[in-house]
């Protein structure tokens, strides 16, 4: 005994499940917003709390007015500087011995030369915007003073024009 689904019937049952696909995604995307933003600001955020008590825990002496740069929205292929302004807070003239960045996306200069006490420097961070999404990119600071490097945070989302 075969069992005949009239064209009627299947053409419903299609609906009825197209219907309820778009219904589920339009409610995920509601509360959840969109899965591949939502997971990439979760981790920004996850990794800027670490690297903001990482940077709690320096011995350096060298007091950033900033730590974190939000470059916003970039459109791809453009660039972005950030000057992160600090003062030498050592007794003694203080020496830069490096600045890394974590990506080839990121180039940083800065003085060569030591920072008397009490004066004012700056560390230019040039960002290339190279790949679409959201990002954060650290940049350790290392003095001859100290043991451990500060960390500066550049982020943003780099988005297609």
């Amino acid at each position: 005994m075969s069992v005949k689904i009239s064209f009627k019937i299947k053409l419903i049952i299609i609906f009825a499940t197209i219907f309820t696909i778009i219904t589920v995604f339009i409610i995920e995307s509601k509360y959840f917003g969109s899965s591949n933003n939502n997971i990439f600001e979760l981790n920004i955020a996850a990794l800027e709390a670490a690297e903001d008590e990482q940077a709690a825990t320096t011995d350096s002496k060298l007091v950033f007015e900033e730590q974190t740069a939000d470059f916003g929205k970039i459109p791809l292929g453009e660039k972005r500087i950030f000057h992160f302004k600090f003062v030498n807070r050592y007794d003694t003239p203080a020496l830069i011995q490096n600045v890394k960045a974590s990506c080839d996306c990121t180039e940083a200069e800065w003085e060569k030369q030591p920072i008397l006490p009490q004066a004012n420097s700056v560390i230019k961070v040039l960002f290339t915007a190279k790949n679409e999404g959201f990002f954060s990119r650290k940049i350790s600071v290392l003095d001859a003073n100290s043991k451990k490097p500060i960390q500066l945070i550049i982020k943003g989302q780099v988005i297609l024009q």
